[in-house]
């Protein structure tokens, strides 16, 4: 058949006509018998031709970035490499498979180990670099099983798949130009390819990395590029709930969420989907399925563009360590310019603004984990009178049907004013699906356990899931 994808036409070189992305993270991939589990998955879906897109086994992203600081601090590669080793070779041993795959690409880590620590520079690019490894080693571990137990399969490192990025090494974004090489690379190979996700290559072949979730990425730009049926992002809970498990015991899963919803509860705080996986998703109109590798019978979560059913609120979530800064002056009225004066502050510190409320004299704004904000604070001084609020939380409720129920604000808001929650800003209409608000973190858990069990639980129906 064919598809039109971003950058042209292409064949689509996969025999059948149900193609699905299965993307597995570190947890799935984190020992010898997650690793049979994704095995059976996957070639449960033989006649789906599954495409598979591997995270680093879980954790070991983290000790290579510490192995990187390590070696900036002379400490020998040998000592770094010992518990990266170990966590790799004993997955191995497990499942009866010999070494000799990680040789090479072990033998090539400790080289860049050693560069750090003799040069004494850890750059983006060489960090990015070191990075790479995890998704590369825990690729050779699946394709070395695959293979083991008589499936044809093949480890593909992602810029041998044709993805491209930019230079912005640590976050890198993915160049238009490979929505068509992803068919026509893929092509030219028989069995399950293996895709390592985070990682690709720039241009001029320099490894990058996708920033965090950046598997997740991978999957939606090779879904997107091979016109897949379906994205499966698989993982170690049952889709995407109602609000954190750990904040709400009685938390419950949503059967289906929209991109959009998807989106402002990643960006405010909830852990399941880095907000990126939406976009080429949407592009390209393809579903994406949060399921659980631990409870493959579980349907998890689909995120879709548009909810078969209409509900008022659909989750909540909260993000904390957030700061609140207020720039109060009576220069603001009718003032041509004055917001974007103030902007331009932000960006010249390279300080990301999260949420924005405004006034006649005054504009409000939140911050998230900024940690030197003085020399900022001193500038904006020049403007007007600046107030900083630390130990802040946001608090982020979401739903299609919020802004046409005329009961949400209030609904909302009485929950927090029943508890003696202060709020210290409100923001409203920005997106058709969320209210925003910002409340003292020592306040935010209570204020989440209340809103959910008001909008959830208790019998009530406002924001119950159909």
């Amino acid at each position: 058949m064919r598809i039109t994808i971003p950058g042209g036409e292409v064949n689509h070189l996969f025999k059948g006509e149900h193609l699905i992305i299965m993307k597995f993270g570190g947890t799935s991939v984190g020992s010898a018998e997650c690793i049979a589990e994704v095995y059976r998955l996957v070639t449960d879906r033989i006649d789906q031709d599954p495409v598979v897109v591997t995270s680093a086994v879980g954790g070991v992203t983290d000790m290579l970035i510490a192995g990187a600081k390590q070696a900036l601090a002379r400490e020998s590669s040998s000592n770094i490499l010992k518990p990266i080793m170990k966590r790799h070779l004993d997955i191995l041993s497990d499942l009866g498979l010999p070494s000799e795959s990680f040789n090479e690409p072990l033998t090539e880590l400790s080289n860049y180990l050693d560069g750090i620590r003799l040069i004494q520079e850890l750059s983006p690019r060489t960090l990015d670099m070191v990075c790479s490894f995890g998704e590369r080693l825990s690729c050779v571990i699946l394709s070395d099983y695959f293979k083991s137990r008589g499936t044809d399969a093949f480890p593909c490192p992602a810029w041998e798949a044709g993805i491209v990025t930019d230079d912005n090494f640590g976050a890198a974004e993915v160049l238009s130009q490979t929505y068509d090489e992803i068919p026509k690379r893929l092509g030219k190979h028989q069995g399950i390819p293996i895709i390592t996700g985070f990682i690709a290559k720039n241009v001029a072949g320099a490894i990058t990395t996708m920033g965090r979730g950046g598997s997740d990425y991978t999957a939606a730009i090779v879904g997107a590029a091979l016109g897949a049926t379906e994205i499966q992002i698989w993982t170690d809970v049952d889709g995407v709930l109602t609000t954190d498990p750990r904040t709400v015991k009685a938390a419950k899963n949503i059967a289906e969420i929209t991109f959009t919803e998807a989106a402002e509860l990643s960006f405010f705080g909830a852990k399941v989907l880095h907000p990126k996986t939406i976009w080429p998703a949407v592009a390209r109109h393809i579903p994406v399925r949060v399921l659980n590798t631990h409870n493959p019978g579980h349907p998890g979560t689909v995120i879709v563009e548009k909810a078969s059913e209409e509900r008022q609120f659909t989750a909540i979530s909260c993000k904390k360590n957030v700061t609140v800064v207020r720039i109060v002056s009576t220069r603001m009225l009718l003032a041509y310019g004055f917001l974007a004066r103030i902007f331009d502050v932000f960006k010249h510190y390279e300080i990301s603004v999260d949420m924005v409320a405004t006034s006649e004299v005054s504009v409000s704004l939140t911050l998230d984990n900024v940690e030197d904000l003085n020399s900022a604070i001193q500038e904006l001084s020049e403007y007007g009178n600046v107030e900083v609020i630390n130990g802040c939380a946001l608090i982020c409720v979401v739903g299609p049907g919020i802004l046409n129920a005329s009961d949400s604000p209030g609904i909302i808001f009485s929950v927090c004013a029943r508890e003696d929650i202060h709020i210290q800003m409100i923001s409203q209409g920005a997106s058709q699906v969320n209210i925003s608000f910002i409340v003292r973190q020592s306040d935010a858990e209570r204020c989440v356990v209340a809103l959910h069990a008001a909008l959830f639980e208790n019998g009530t129906t406002a924001g119950k899931l159909k």
